[in-house]
């Protein structure tokens, strides 16, 4: 979906990325250790805040919800990350 919106030439209205936790990844031969690993070398030369590991998606873990439509603030350091509304 990333390579997707950086063909469109939309890369450059992306504020930030929250990636949610991966729990089934498999990595092939030669490939990635992890999703976040793959994540990393895709976001890295782009000047925005990415969050790893955020408690969303389909982890049996923790998922909290992610209003759709709002506007955010995303902060993220080497303390942690923080995601206000």
């Amino acid at each position: 979906m990333l390579h997707n919106i950086e063909l469109r030439g939309l890369m450059s209205h992306v504020r930030g990325v929250i990636i949610g936790q991966f729990t089934k990844y498999k990595h092939p031969d030669g490939g990635f250790t992890d999703m976040n690993d793959m994540f990393h070398e895709y976001l890295q030369h782009y000047d925005i805040p990415v969050c790893y590991d955020f408690p969303v998606g389909h982890s049996h873990l923790r998922n909290f919800p992610l209003p759709v439509g709002h506007r955010a603030t995303l902060v993220v350091s080497s303390e942690g990350t923080t995601l206000s509304f």
